[in-house]
């Protein structure tokens, strides 16, 4: 029999990431503002000032989370945000989306119209600690980043059902395009 691992609500629950040094879940409520989690049977919850959507672990103690204007760095402990990187901070009609790490040591992210406007967003890929390229897919907007745990190029999805796009990068050379966001 299945169990519920945690009864709180969200209104848009997303982003689940698993830390695999500190064996513990963590997910967001994205219109709220929140990264939410549980450790030790006790939940745990922290507050944005603006939307989060995904995470990638960087160490025991800091995930890089993608909100609605940038790529932080978060530390989990204290509580500490550092902007990494602006992501389309200027465009107040997207919102980050989903996002997931490639086995390179890449960060993609993905962003979508505030009200899933077409071609709205945009896939971005965070490589080697100072380089962001985008890339515009010809989906509606961009719903799920992939990767493989092998050297093909990771990949996204969008609202097309059963259609997939593969990425234009070179994952073990890092991203080519612009610098920043």
């Amino acid at each position: 029999m299945a169990q519920v691992f945690d009864d709180r609500g969200c209104i848009l629950g997303e982003g689940a990431l698993w830390h695999p040094e500190r064996e513990q879940l963590f997910w967001f409520d994205i219109l709220e503002g929140k990264l939410l989690s549980r450790s030790g049977g006790k939940p745990h919850e922290w507050r944005f000032e603006e939307m989060v959507s995904a995470a990638g672990w960087v160490d025991r103690s800091r995930l890089l989370i993608a909100s609605e204007t940038s790529l932080f760095l978060f530390d989990l402990d204290t509580g500490a945000a550092q902007e990494v990187v602006p992501l389309e901070a200027d465009n107040m009609e997207t919102r980050s989306n989903d996002g997931r790490a490639d086995p390179f040591g890449g960060f993609w992210i993905g962003t979508m119209g505030r009200d899933a406007a077409p071609q709205a967003g945009a896939i971005y890929r965070w490589f080697d600690g100072r380089s962001c390229a985008a890339s515009t897919p010809a989906s509606p907007f961009p719903t799920r980043s992939a990767s493989l745990p092998t050297a093909a190029p990771p990949g996204f999805a969008g609202l097309r059902p059963g259609r997939s796009w593969p990425s234009r990068s070179a994952p073990t050379a890092g991203p080519r395009g612009r610098r920043g966001c």
